[in-house]
């Protein structure tokens, strides 16, 4: 659609010819400038999310680790256990272990699996009509 085309076929004043040409320039740059943004917010809030996932798999893999080095620390040998006490420690300490690799894993897999969004590009039509409105200033 051709604006200036449409707006002569009704043969309008020129002041509001041109007024309405400039409203509707403004409304054009403002969409523009809003799916730039929107664009813009939905990259950070993906980053974020992905800091965000990082950090909580830092956070659990160090509290396993500290319980790891806290029974090494104040473990078997420190602690006078019975027979079945101690494999139900070991039987413990190796569920958690493997808990605690499979979600590092599943989490690892999450963050390299996780694709991003294609860059967006403005409209044809809205360049058309943006370097057309220019060019008649």
């Amino acid at each position: 659609m051709d604006l200036a085309a449409e707006l002569a076929r009704f043969n309008p004043d020129p002041a509001l010819a041109n007024w309405i040409t400039g409203a509707v320039q403004t409304l054009l740059d403002q969409a523009q400038k809003e799916a730039t943004q929107t664009t813009r917010l939905a990259e950070q809030i993906t980053r974020r999310d992905n800091e965000l996932r990082t950090a909580q798999t830092t956070i659990q893999a160090l509290t396993l680790e500290l319980a790891h080095l806290r029974r090494m620390r104040f473990g078997v040998r420190n602690e006078a256990l019975t027979v079945e006490q101690r494999d139900l420690f070991q039987e413990t300490w190796a569920s958690d272990l493997a808990a605690a690799e499979a979600e590092l894993a599943k989490q690892a897999a999450l963050v390299t699996t996780e694709p991003s969004p294609p860059p967006r590009t403005t409209p044809s039509r809205w360049s058309s009509a943006i370097t057309g409105a220019f060019a008649a200033h």
